[in-house]
């Protein structure tokens, strides 16, 4: 069954958006109908042209919470492309453009920043945390994370864990 209503695209990218708001967003909605409330805001706006979705934003918020989704597993950019049907080198120079740092650098601080959340929340080894993080190597994983924290990760865990 196919909608023909005048509405269907705009219904269609509200729905789209709405999968692309970040959690940390819905924490300041404290009741249901307060959530209706801003959704029904946020359609009519789109309906009646006040308000533009950009699908550059959109897209990248969607790269973005897949690699944060997926920080704990061994994911690479050719997975990010395949999950945004993008060709990976477009891919890598359209976050580029739009977000003036690397996939890999954004990568990396996503990782980084997992890795020190571990070790200060878990008593995981280093070679643990290297291993969930998909890195093959302890040493290198110790190496990105110096250069990245200024401390070995155990360094990092005992100034931490000391303050």
């Amino acid at each position: 069954m196919t909608c023909t209503c005048a509405y269907h695209d705009q219904l269609i990218e509200i729905r789209r958006h709405l999968h692309t708001m970040p959690e940390e967003g819905w924490s300041e909605f404290t009741t249901t109908a307060f959530i209706v409330g801003k959704l029904r805001e946020y359609g009519y706006e789109v309906l009646l042209g006040k308000k533009v979705i950009n699908p550059d934003t959109a897209a990248i918020d969607q790269i973005k919470r897949y690699m944060q989704a997926h920080v704990d597993s061994d994911y690479s950019l050719m997975d990010v492309a395949d999950y945004m049907q993008m060709n990976p080198a477009y891919l890598s120079r359209y976050f580029k453009e739009k977000t003036h740092e690397t996939f890999m650098e954004y990568d990396k601080k996503l990782k980084m920043d997992r890795a020190a959340q571990l070790l200060l929340s878990t008593n995981m080894k280093t070679y643990e945390i290297a291993s969930q993080l998909g890195y093959k190597s302890v040493q290198h994983f110790s190496r990105i994370f110096k250069e990245y924290y200024n401390y070995t990760p155990m360094e990092y865990r005992q100034r931490r864990n000391m303050q």
